[in-house]
């Protein structure tokens, strides 16, 4: 797989993917706000610090058979996730 940047990444992700909600505010002032909801973003907020695309290091959590799994993913195997911990 090609190295490239998560600069780069985030720069080509950050207005159209697939993940991202946009939601309009209540009044003309609070404008329209950005989520996202991919996978290893813990907060759900559509930014280069949450992003789980963009990120080389990102953490995730998940429920798998009535336990919680948590997923992280490194910068030497970005193009994966791997399952570290397992809570009944």
């Amino acid at each position: 797989m090609v190295q490239v940047s998560d600069q780069l990444i985030w720069e080509v992700v950050k207005n159209n993917n697939c993940f991202l909600k946009k939601v309009n505010g209540r009044t003309k002032r609070s404008g329209t706000m950005r989520f996202s909801v991919e996978r290893n973003n813990l907060r759900s907020l559509s930014s280069y610090k949450q992003s789980g695309l963009a990120s080389s290091k990102a953490v995730g959590i998940a429920s798998k058979n009535d336990t919680a799994v948590l997923y992280t993913k490194t910068a030497s195997k970005a193009d994966k996730s791997v399952a570290i911990a397992e809570t009944p």
